[in-house]
């Protein structure tokens, strides 16, 4: 997977994910699921940031296909430039907690400003 490259202090872009079973690449249906956002620094154990997703479960929305939200909040990326990875935590409405094996790789880089 590609890095996520993002820039330090922003709100945007939201992350849109899909969640998908492994191997079989079909989509984990998330309604009335929780989910949270765990990042930190590459390589390092301190956690800096925890997020709880986004998943709409709403008439029309788009859980039943396994797609989640990490949505920024100010502050939430004022942080050094540099390597990031982070955790993807799912818990199912039976309480049964799925971890994404895979972290994603994210790059943030200094505002100019």
């Amino acid at each position: 997977m590609a890095k996520i490259r993002l820039v330090a202090g922003d709100t945007g872009p939201q992350l849109k994910l899909t969640i998908t079973e492994d191997p079989s690449g079909l989509a984990v249906d998330l309604t009335n699921a929780t989910g949270r956002f765990i990042l930190r620094a590459t390589g390092a154990t301190t956690v800096l940031l925890t997020k709880n997703l986004f998943i709409n479960s709403d008439q029309g929305g788009d859980a039943a296909q396994g797609v989640c939200y990490v949505i920024w909040s100010a502050g939430d990326l004022n942080l050094a430039a540099g390597d990031y990875e982070g955790e993807v935590e799912i818990t199912m409405p039976s309480g049964m907690v799925q971890t994404v094996f895979e972290p994603l790789q994210i790059r943030l880089r200094a505002d100019f400003d």
